[in-house]
């Protein structure tokens, strides 16, 4: 393999796994904002129910505002996949292992 193509992998792999870890990063904080619209939600749940109308108000607007930034990091997050996908798919076709003939 040339020192060019090398330099090519190298750089490609490297490229790989900066994808990889904003990919990883993008769906802990997609968890993490899961977990904060869950509590959002039952703190909204709790001042309906209970007829809080000053709570209610910030409450919804705090919910659609994780929500809103969720979807952006879903959306980042599904980007971040299919750059991934594609560098593996590269990789994979620039490193392929010969066949070895059958001698039987």
């Amino acid at each position: 393999m040339s020192s060019r193509k090398r330099l090519s992998l190298e750089k490609a792999m490297e490229e790989l796994e900066r994808k990889e870890e904003h990919f990883r990063r993008a769906c802990d904080q997609i968890v993490l904002l899961n977990e904060r619209l869950c509590s959002s939600a039952f703190r909204y749940k709790h001042a309906r129910r209970n007829d809080m109308k000053s709570f209610r108000y910030p409450l919804r607007l705090r919910l659609s505002v994780i929500e809103g930034i969720r979807n952006m990091f879903y959306e980042y997050a599904k980007q971040k996949a299919v750059e991934v996908q594609c560098l593996r798919r590269a990789l994979s076709d620039h490193v392929t292992v010969p066949e070895v003939p059958n001698d039987q």
